[in-house]
């Protein structure tokens, strides 16, 4: 855990970082917006997905503002364009007032560790949207009560020979274990014993093989499993085998690419769940948003992989910790057989797994459910 003054170095080497970039994009002529210190702050009761949704439309502002300017190029004349671009501090090195661009692909990362290779691999995909995987190893305090109690009766008895009885009953002194817990050596070496396993449960949603027989509502939308197969309809379970990419209901992953029509042509915003639809993350509304829109060709590529720690992205490069996912080259995706979308058929069900009002957590054994997203049609209800 960093202190206060490490944090703070840690944002000053940030904001130093992107200053250079910002150099650099001036430097080849692209447009670019680049915020340091922004004001966007979340209010003191503002719902957090909304909140997320605001922040991820703001960075998206320069895309539609581009837009507005290639549909309507007397826009720049006027002069109205180029007082927004100043608004929005939206910089080129050429004249600002002529300097536009189409985008065609949309790039959002979380606080993951990734390569630019993992970027240039997911663009190459002619998908509505395309994902990575992230992986993370499970956190000591994050693991459930008894489990830490046993684990600390463990600890004690291969350290200190205690009786693994006596070990469990001081486990259940909260002040003890916590101190246990949080000491750093003790975290490294859980950290190392362990395994790492897949992230984004909440959001990443499984495809069904088109079999009217074999295939029902329940098994269409399903939630990715944390370890191996991650994946549960067979047609999927083949690809991810070779490790080749492979169709799904929704994704994020840390790492996503968008088709950037939808929004720029079709008005779509990210957003959080309207009254009477599931309060799912606004990633997972984007998904939906898509499929409603007829943008249903969405794909994980299990050969990129993202971590949220330094030590695990190093493990996760060198292929070491993550059980069940083989690794294929771009070459190797190239060769093979591309996505039969037939075998993909288009469902209105998915696993909802809304965000009870006040809480921060899922809880995924009682608040997921079967849901038509389909109906009502919510995306149809968006602002214009």
């Amino acid at each position: 855990m960093l202190s206060d003054s490490e944090k703070q170095l840690c944002l000053l080497l940030t904001g130093a970082w992107l200053e250079v970039l910002r150099d650099l994009m001036a430097c080849i002529g692209t447009p670019h917006r680049i915020v340091i210190g922004g004001s966007l702050m979340r209010g003191e009761e503002q719902d957090r997905i909304d909140f997320l949704a605001q922040a991820r439309n703001r960075a998206l502002e320069p895309l539609w503002l581009s837009a507005a300017a290639l549909s309507d190029p007397s826009a720049a004349a006027r002069g109205g364009l180029a007082k927004e671009m100043a608004a929005w501090d939206i910089f080129s090195a050429r004249d600002t007032s002529n300097t536009m661009w189409h985008a065609q692909k949309i790039v959002f990362f979380n606080d993951v560790y990734f390569c630019a290779q993992d970027v240039f691999r997911l663009l190459q995909h002619k998908a509505d949207m395309a994902c990575g995987m992230d992986f993370d190893r499970p956190k000591i305090d994050g693991l459930p009560h008894p489990e830490q109690r046993r684990m600390f009766g463990w600890y004690l008895w291969h350290k200190y020979a205690v009786p693994r009885a006596i070990g469990r009953f001081l486990g259940r002194s909260g002040l003890i274990t916590k101190h246990w817990r949080l000491d750093p050596d003790i975290q490294a070496a859980f950290q190392a014993k362990s395994t790492m396993g897949f992230y984004d449960t909440w959001v990443a949603r499984c495809c069904s093989q088109a079999d009217s027989e074999a295939c029902c509502r329940d098994s269409d939308g399903n939630l990715f499993l944390k370890d191996p197969p991650y994946v549960t309809d067979p047609y999927s379970l083949q690809r991810i085998a070779l490790g080749l990419p492979f169709p799904v209901k929704c994704c994020w992953n840390g790492l996503v690419v968008m088709s950037a029509a939808p929004f720029s042509q079709h008005n779509l915003r990210v957003r959080m769940h309207k009254e009477g639809e599931c309060a799912a993350s606004e990633c997972s509304l984007v998904c939906n948003d898509l499929q409603r829109m007829g943008y249903r060709n969405i794909i994980v590529d299990p050969g990129v992989r993202q971590a949220y720690d330094a030590v695990d992205a190093k493990d996760l490069y060198n292929n070491v910790s993550v059980k069940g996912l083989p690794f294929a080259t771009w070459g190797e995706v190239q060769a093979a057989k591309a996505i039969d979308w037939s075998l993909v058929p288009h469902r209105p069900f998915t696993q909802c797994c809304g965000l009870p009002e006040g809480h921060n957590m899922i809880e995924f054994d009682k608040d997921c459910f079967w849901d038509n997203f389909m109906y009502p049609n919510y995306t149809a209800k968006r602002p214009t």
